[in-house]
Formats: C-alpha cells, sequence, structure tokens
C-alpha cells in the first residue's frame, strides 16, 4: 500500500509540473504564430513599397514614393495576415513613413535618391496593445 501512494504521488507531482509549464508553451506558442503573421505582413507591405516610382507622374494619380513620404500611409491586416478590406476588418496597422536620406539627395536637382522607410506595426487594431518596428531602404538604382 506504501509502494502504490508514494507511485500516486510521484504522478501527480510530474502532472503538476507540466501543467505549470503549459501557460509558458503556450505563450511561446502565440508569440511564434505573431512573428510569422508579422513576417508575411512586412514582405506584403516592402512589395507594396518597391515597385512605386520615386517621382510623381506628369498627369494621372500619383502613388509615388515622393507624395508618400509627405503624407505616410497606414496598412491594415487581418489576423490571417491578408490585407484587410476595411479598417473595421482588421487585427494588425501597419503606419509607414518614409523619410528621404540627405546624403543621397542629387544636389543640383534635389531629387531624392534613397529612402528610409519605418514600418510600425500595432495589434490589435485599434488599440495598438503591442508595437513592433521595422526599417528597410528604398533606393534608386540607375535612369
Amino acid at each position: 500500500m506504501v509502494e502504490v501512494t508514494i507511485a500516486i504521488g510521484l504522478a501527480a507531482f510530474g502532472i503538476i509540473a507540466m501543467l505549470g509549464l503549459m501557460s509558458s508553451l503556450l505563450a511561446t506558442n502565440r508569440e511564434a504564430g505573431e512573428e510569422t503573421v508579422i513576417a508575411s505582413m512586412v514582405e506584403q507591405v516592402s512589395g507594396e513599397l518597391r515597385p512605386r516610382p520615386f517621382d510623381p507622374p506628369a498627369s494621372g494619380a500619383d502613388n509615388s514614393l515622393t507624395t508618400l513620404s509627405t503624407s505616410g500611409t497606414t496598412f491594415y491586416f487581418g489576423s490571417d495576415g491578408l490585407l484587410a478590406p476595411t479598417p473595421a476588418e482588421a487585427l494588425y496597422a501597419c503606419q509607414v513613413t518614409l523619410r528621404a536620406d540627405a546624403e543621397l539627395t542629387t544636389l543640383t536637382t534635389s531629387v531624392e535618391n534613397r529612402y528610409d522607410a519605418k514600418l510600425e506595426f500595432n495589434w490589435p487594431h485599434p488599440a495598438g496593445k503591442y508595437t513592433k518596428t521595422f526599417h528597410l531602404s528604398l533606393a534608386r538604382y540607375g535612369n
């Protein structure tokens, strides 16, 4: 009978130890999932920014980096990391801020040749309890 009591005590101790680790395991799993989704969103935002022209067009819609650098923009994403149709459906918000690199501006024409982009992700949207920031460079090559 003593052996059974000791065996039950050891089993209970092991189960309680495993239950104690569960909360940290679940938190780690949640954070890993968020990191994966955010990496996908960074890729999408950089994919949206890189093909944009540096200079405003002579006519038509202006989606240039020059215009974006003064106004900034926000991208909204759902829980799956894909662009959300409306801000109301978003879980993540990415505020994009561009700054021209003065060292790489053409002196004679004041043409910007490189922008530093700051991507600031906040979630859950709109409360923004968590924030993660990324930086990337957008450069003009040749003309």
